[in-house]
């Protein structure tokens, strides 16, 4: 292993690469239509999730997808969204 020794000038160009990577995190996270609001109605969360109304349908009924429901309108929280992606996620498979 070996090592080399930067400069004030390289080391002051890296900060500021992290520096504008960092605020372009942050701006998009700040774009984003998950981080935007609390619930979500039955049109956003097939938008958000690029899926049909029947398939959210069934996701409640089998109780995959939490929600709340008055009368005939139903609403996801940010939560219940969150717990429905980490119950369905899968690791990718690893190639050695």
């Amino acid at each position: 292993m070996s090592y080399e020794l930067i400069d004030n000038e390289t080391m002051n160009k890296l900060f500021l690469n992290i520096e504008v990577l960092s605020r372009q995190v942050k701006e998009l996270s700040e774009k984003s239509k998950f981080t935007e609001k609390e619930i979500y109605t039955n049109s956003e969360i097939r938008e958000l999730l690029g899926v049909q109304d029947k398939l959210i349908r069934k996701y409640r009924d089998e109780r995959k997808l939490g929600f709340h429901k008055e009368g005939d309108k139903f609403w996801y929280t940010r939560k219940d969204i969150l717990q429905f992606l980490s119950h369905n996620h899968y690791e990718a498979y690893a190639y050695n």
